[in-house]
């Protein structure tokens, strides 16, 4: 585990995103949130295809 870290640091050196948040690169995901709530149900979610789908 500690040598993927390694080079995962290394890599985000070289690509110019170090220092930062480990998960967020671009920020494309986050900024892809979107909300919908009404009285009785919330949904969150995003339009990304690598975004997690969570059903329940």
């Amino acid at each position: 585990m500690a040598r993927f870290i390694t080079s995962y640091k290394k890599m985000r050196e070289k690509k110019k995103k170090w220092p930062g948040q480990i998960l967020q690169v671009s920020g494309q995901l986050a900024s892809s949130i979107n909300t919908y709530y009404d009285n009785d149900s919330a949904v969150i979610g995003s339009n990304l295809e690598y975004a997690a789908e969570i059903k329940k």
